[in-house]
């Protein structure tokens, strides 16, 4: 019996023990973690504030709501950031708001531009829009209150006064020559794009594509539809619709470049992009308000339709520059933006469909 009291006692022993060194090291884990919190200031704040106030449960709902308010602040201040651009007139005083935070933010990053690098999961785009890198030199936009329309464009001059100062223009004859006018419809692109096929494969698999405020999954889907579905035509009931994609297939890619050619006014020395963008829509549908992560200007050609294009300065140049700009293109015009330091929305007017080719160029 003393036996196995004794070993009942030193069992215990042990279990107590093992739970007071336990005890010990939680202990340890709790103040290392007090130490590594407080060493981040956000931290500090707040501890010394729930501190310092008497812990009854009618301060705690006010502690609840006052850090409600902050969040609710913090997220209205992110949502004005992103959006502000769409619904705020550039006259009022949350446009010139928004301007001075633009300001703060290029000042405090000195001009530091961060290289671009093609990410896994992309962002959307009203992310992009409120972390992309400020416009440094308004000059772009300044004094400008229309875009300037050419003709007979020398390469000379569209070097030396447009191609790298990021200023708009149009071209209204820069696809004299090009096939593309009379070739593309949607009947050409759904057999370039044929169920099954290889572009296709390729178009959906390694491509980007931009389904906007439809209900298209993915670029197969778009070419499911009827011809009559495609056109709106009468008893189809289809809804409007506008899509856009890269085409980065080389087999479809070389198969469409036998249509169109870089424009006649590029620089002889620039190179285009390798890959290309194509947009496809049906009257009163187009492209939302949105500032593009590219790394280059940019040209893009109407060869169907009309389609308005709706030019923003960003809001770092609010006081250099002109109000919102918008220019026409009909077939055989060419425009010339970088999409980049531009906010641009597109809608397609009249009673064709649009069809636009374009590419960037260096």
């Amino acid at each position: 019996m003393a036996d196995a009291t004794q070993s009942i006692h030193v069992t215990l022993k042990e279990s107590f023990t093992k739970i007071s060194e336990q005890i010990e090291e939680l202990q340890l884990s709790h103040r290392e973690w007090q130490q590594l919190m407080k060493s981040h200031k956000e931290f500090q704040v707040f501890d010394n504030f729930i501190r310092r106030q008497p812990q009854s449960m009618g301060v705690l709902y006010l502690k609840v709501i006052l850090w409600s308010l902050v969040s609710l602040f913090l997220l209205v201040f992110l949502l004005f950031a992103v959006f502000s651009h769409n619904v705020i007139p550039d006259d009022s005083f949350l446009g010139s708001a928004h301007y001075h935070i633009s300001k703060i933010y290029v000042e405090t990053f000195d001009g530091a531009i961060l290289d671009e690098e093609q990410c896994i999961v992309p962002f959307h785009e009203a992310v992009q829009d409120l972390f992309r890198p400020p416009v440094l030199d308004c000059s772009m936009c300044a004094g400008m209150t229309s875009v300037d329309i050419r003709t007979n464009l020398t390469t000379k001059e569209f070097k030396d006064k447009y191609a790298y100062s990021s200023r708009p223009l149009l071209v209204t004859d820069g696809m004299e020559g090009w096939t593309a006018v009379d070739t593309f419809s949607f009947q050409f692109f759904q057999e370039v794009y044929a169920a099954g096929s290889k572009a296709l494969k390729s178009a959906e698999d390694d491509c980007q594509f931009f389904p906007y405020k439809t209900d298209f999954g993915k670029l197969g889907d778009v070419f499911n539809m009827t011809v009559d579905q495609a056109y709106l035509r009468d008893g189809s009931n289809s809804k409007p619709w506008y899509i856009g994609w890269s085409n980065c297939d080389y087999t479809a890619a070389n198969n469409l470049r036998k249509h169109y050619k870089k424009p006649y006014f590029l620089p002889e020395d620039s190179e285009s992009s390798k890959v290309d963008w194509l947009f496809m829509g049906s009257p009163g549908y187009g492209a939302p308000n949105h500032i593009d992560a590219v790394d280059k200007p940019s040209w893009q050609a109407q060869v169907k339709g009309h389609k308005i294009w709706t030019l923003t300065p960003p809001p770092e140049c609010y006081f250099e520059c002109g109000p919102r700009m918008e220019v026409t293109l009909h077939p055989g015009s060419i425009v010339i933006v970088d999409t980049n330091s531009w906010f641009h929305s597109t809608l397609v007017i009249g009673d064709e469909m649009s069809i636009t080719i374009g590419s960037e160029y260096d």
